[in-house]
């Protein structure tokens, strides 16, 4: 399993969305392999608002249950940050991604 999960190394597919409003709307879906999982993304966000909703649903495809865990965190760097950007977490001290 990849360090950060397979959701993160597959081709994700762009699907439809659904709605009609005048949300600004986004969708998409991945098949997860050797998860035996697929994972569908509903992205929204008002016409110029500044909070942006994300649903997601996890389907099982295999023939028996199975324990996952799921971690996720934004990206924080250019172009999404910059002198004006506040960020607001709750989030500790991370871990390094390189063996010393």
């Amino acid at each position: 399993m990849p360090f950060h999960g397979e959701a993160s190394s597959q081709q994700w597919i762009r699907s439809r969305s659904q709605g009609g409003s005048s949300d600004l709307r986004a969708a998409m879906s991945v098949g997860l392999p050797m998860s035996g999982m697929s994972v569908e993304r509903q992205i929204s966000m008002v016409d110029n608002g500044a909070v942006v909703h994300v649903a997601e649903t996890v389907t099982n495809t295999n023939l028996l249950g199975r324990m996952y865990n799921v971690v996720q965190h934004p990206s924080i760097a250019p172009p999404f940050l910059d002198a004006e950007t506040v960020v607001d977490s709750n989030a500790g001290l991370g871990f390094p991604q390189s063996v010393r």
